[in-house]
């Protein structure tokens, strides 16, 4: 059963990396339709973060994988938190080559 929490709690963190580099490549391009892509990837942030518990719980974990399971919740707010402040910046401009002197 350790072994299963500490697979969930890996799993968790991979989750939170991913989320974490879609939605700093999604705000990049242009911000479309990036409310709803923001709610979404937040619940499954909020369920991959919830999943290790009962695993963890029923495992009498050592201290070490509650802790990752502590880092991992606490990167999944702040991802979510940081594509929370995206959505009130303006999409980025983007890069236009200068113009030349006629």
């Amino acid at each position: 059963m350790s072994v299963l929490a500490v697979a969930l709690v890996a799993v968790q963190l991979t989750a939170v990396v991913g989320g974490a580099v879609l939605l700093s490549r999604r705000h990049r391009r242009d911000g479309v339709d990036a409310s709803r892509l923001v709610h979404r990837t937040g619940l499954a942030l909020l369920v991959m973060c919830v999943l290790p518990v009962p695993a963890l719980l029923a495992a009498d974990a050592p201290w070490g994988a509650w802790g990752l399971w502590g880092a991992g919740y606490l990167a999944a707010a702040a991802v979510y938190a940081n594509a929370d402040t995206y959505l009130d910046a303006p999409p980025t401009p983007a890069a236009s080559p200068p113009a030349r002197p006629s």
